[in-house]
Formats: structure tokens, sequence, C-alpha cells
């Protein structure tokens, strides 16, 4: 699955179900190697990996992909996620 954002864009934002928001730039999420994943092995996510949806991207440390994505959106505002109010580098990756 392929996701376009416009070039002037700069962050996309997922929303998860415990109201948690993670950012990723522009240039992470639209990497190649990026995946925004529905199912695994044919079927459908389950809560454990991440249900209904989950975004990895290979560039970035764990708490950087998240999982159980109810909504996703663009942004050049930046929001502080859960992570960057616990202390966490709003970057998180390479």
């Amino acid at each position: 699955m392929a996701f376009a954002c416009e070039l002037v864009t700069r962050i996309v934002v997922c929303r998860a179900c415990r109201v948690r928001v993670a950012m990723a730039e522009r240039n992470s999420a639209l990497h190649p190697q990026t995946i925004l994943a529905l199912d695994f092995l044919g079927a459908p996510l389950t809560a454990p990996f991440g249900a209904p949806m989950r975004l990895r991207i290979p560039t970035k440390l764990g708490y950087k992909n998240p999982k159980s994505i109810v909504a996703m959106g663009v942004t050049n505002v930046f929001l502080s996620g859960y992570w960057v109010r616990q202390g966490y580098n709003w970057f998180g990756g390479s």
C-alpha cells in the first residue's frame, strides 16, 4: 500500500487506540521499506500484533513504529506525542 503526501507536508501523524500520537517526518514515512500493515500471513492483524493497523518504519526505533492505529493525517505543525512527553527524542532514528 502506498502512502502519498504533498511535498510541502513535513510530518505524518498517527493516532492510536489509546489516544497516543506518533509522528514521523515525511522522508521516513515515504521510505521504500516503510510498511503500513493491515494483515499478517493473509489474516487481519490481531490485537497483540497491532490491530487494526500498524506502521513499520525501518529507519526508526521501536517506539516510533505505532500499533493499533485508528487515524492518520499529515501536517506541518509539530504535535507533542506520547513518547516525546515521556522524555524520548521526537525523531527517534536515523
